[in-house]
């Protein structure tokens, strides 16, 4: 197997109905505010925000080409994974059941 790229996930749980969800909201907005930061770490790297309805998922992937996970992954990962983990300490992290 071979591979050019690279992704990194954070998951957490949110509450309620997906189109009325405080949780959900409040995880968008702590999505929002390190989003700069995720994708200047490299400039090919792609976000994408999933949200699973039936097993109340929500999750960030992160995408960035094998040349730069390494770089990518001293700056992002070690330096905000915490920040990150931190903003989002009140929303439950499980396995996705779907």
């Amino acid at each position: 197997m071979s591979f050019n790229r690279v992704c990194r996930e954070w998951r957490c749980k949110y509450e309620g109905d997906k189109s009325t969800s405080e949780s959900l909201e409040a995880l968008a907005k702590v999505t929002e505010e390190y989003l700069p930061q995720i994708k200047k770490a490299s400039d090919k790297a792609t976000v994408n925000r999933l949200v699973c309805g039936s097993c109340l998922d929500f999750k960030i992937m992160t995408t960035v080409p094998l040349e730069d996970y390494g770089p990518w992954e001293e700056a992002y990962v070690y330096s905000q994974n915490m920040n990150v983990t931190n903003s989002w300490k009140d929303f439950p992290s499980h396995p996705c059941t779907c």
